[in-house]
């Protein structure tokens, strides 16, 4: 099953927010967070609605919960 980018950026910024910005930026160089950044503003800034935002992220969990359950 594969991600949109859509819930990709609703799963990123799900841990950006849980872990903290810093934490992620323990896990990447300085130049790809600012491309992160960017690419993260981009998508959601598409017109995308909070009820678009919320139904991807829902997706995206459940995507990875199939995914992570098939490989049992």
């Amino acid at each position: 099953m594969e991600l949109t980018k859509l819930e990709k950026a609703m799963i990123i910024t799900t841990f950006m927010a849980a872990l903290g910005k810093e934490e992620l930026e323990m896990c990447i160089d300085e130049i790809t967070f600012e491309q992160l950044d960017i690419e993260l503003e981009e998508i959601l800034n598409e017109n995308v609605t909070l009820k678009q935002m919320i139904g991807a992220g829902r997706s995206g969990m459940n995507k990875i919960i199939q995914d992570l359950l098939d490989e049992s």
